[in-house]
């Protein structure tokens, strides 16, 4: 019985304080915080530490249209501005490149009435977006009026040009 007690002492003393599963750019981020915080961590994940589905909930940060602008809104654009600085501090605290890098978005246009709505959320980012990110890259939504490069993107996909949006 004796043994018995101390096995189960010890496998008590071997928990952590916090169990993450899931070791994406979150994840790894609430164990470093964990860790600050004084507390033993154990962080699981299925593949590699600092990848994984972390694009999915960032993605959440995004504020998908500069158009209907609202206190929401802007609280997703500051988080995601506030994302490149905690992204480089979480890569220096844990050594781990995260492979986040924000590049922004290509959306063929097709018809005249999607050209239209760039436009206007074109018009709607430049009112309510700043011009240039924390680190200094460009933060816009840009209507082209043609393919730049039809070596990369056939024309035929974008006839009427193609929308480019930076978040």
């Amino acid at each position: 019985l004796m043994r018995h007690q101390r096995a189960e002492q010890s496998a008590a003393r071997a928990l952590p304080d916090v169990l993450i599963v899931g070791g994406g750019i979150v994840g790894l981020w609430c164990a470093v915080r964990a860790r600050a915080e004084g507390l033993s961590c154990t962080l699981m994940d299925a593949g590699t530490i600092g990848q994984g589905a972390s694009g999915g909930l960032l993605g959440a940060l995004m504020p998908h249209q500069p158009t209907n602008w609202t206190d929401v809104k802007q609280f997703q654009l500051d988080a995601l501005l506030a994302l490149e600085t905690e992204i480089a501090e979480l890569e220096a605290t844990t050594d781990i490149d995260c492979g986040y890098r924000r590049c922004g978005r290509l959306i063929p246009i097709r018809t005249d009435k999607k050209r239209a709505t760039g436009l206007t959320m074109s018009a709607a980012a430049a009112a309510n977006w700043p011009t240039l990110t924390p680190s200094g890259g460009r933060l816009d939504w840009v209507v082209n009026d043609a393919v730049r490069n039809p070596a990369w993107m056939s024309p035929e996909v974008a006839p009427l040009s193609v929308s480019n949006s930076q978040p």
